[in-house]
């Protein structure tokens, strides 16, 4: 959402982004097709599980920790429905 904003408030920082090294395939691909690439959906995971273990060891356990591994558990489900690949054009 953030690179969004940016592109829509700063031409300079929408070309910076679109032809950068690591973010630029990964926009490319998301504007072309909602792709998420397989590498980007597992760092997604291993990062949400990083975080969601370390809420539930670091803090007292409640309602709200758990209501952020809900959502961090719905946001995982729906990254990994985006499909990987552009499709084939015919």
């Amino acid at each position: 959402m953030s690179a969004w904003a940016a592109t829509r408030s700063s031409p300079r920082l929408s070309a910076w982004l679109e032809n950068h090294q690591l973010f630029g395939p990964i926009l490319h691909n998301w504007r072309n097709g909602k792709v998420i690439a397989p590498r980007a959906k597992v760092s997604a995971t291993v990062s949400m599980l990083l975080c969601a273990s370390l809420m539930l060891v670091m803090l007292e356990h409640g309602w709200p920790i758990y209501l952020a591994i809900a959502g961090m558990g719905l946001g995982n489900l729906w990254i990994w429905s985006r499909p990987e690949s552009l499709p084939e054009s015919c």
